[in-house]
C-alpha cells in the first residue's frame, strides 16, 4: 500500500485480470510403471515409499536393466519406464522418483537355503 504525506489526488493503477500462476520448481519428477525388479506396494496397509533416484545407475541398480519385459498377459513388452528414465538423465534431470506397477496377483520371489 503506497504511502501518502502531501493531500492531493492520487492515481493508483490496480489491475483487474485474474493473477497469474506462480511459478513451482520443476526439479523433480516422478514415473510410474512396471520394471524388471524392484520394490512395490504390497497390499493397500504398505506405505510404500517411491525410490529417490539420482542417475541412472541408480535406476539399474534397484529396478533393473531396461531390457523387454516377458509379460504373459499380452500387453507390450518394452520396458517403457526405463527408457524414459534414460532420457530423462540424458536431457539434464537431477532428481526423480519412481514408483513400480505391478500386477495384482504379483508376488515376492523367494528361495529356500537349506544349511549345509
Amino acid at each position: 500500500m503506497p504511502e501518502y504525506l502531501a493531500p492531493g489526488v492520487y492515481v493508483e493503477e490496480t489491475s483487474f485480470r485474474a493473477k497469474s500462476i506462480e511459478g513451482v520448481g520443476t526439479s523433480t519428477t516422478a514415473f510410474v510403471g512396471p520394471t524388471r525388479k524392484g520394490p512395490y506396494r504390497v497390499d493397500t496397509d504398505d506405505q510404500e515409499t517411491p525410490e529417490l533416484l539420482t542417475s541412472f545407475g541408480d535406476f539399474l541398480r534397484i529396478y533393473g536393466s531396461y531390457t523387454d519385459h516377458a509379460l504373459s498377459d499380452g500387453s507390450p513388452n518394452t520396458n517403457y519406464l526405463a527408457h524414459a528414465v534414460l532420457a530423462f538423465f540424458n536431457e539434464g534431470g537431477s532428481r526423480l522418483y519412481v514408483s513400480r506397477a505391478v500386477s495384482a496377483t504379483a508376488a515376492a520371489a523367494g528361495v529356500p537355503v537349506t544349511p549345509a
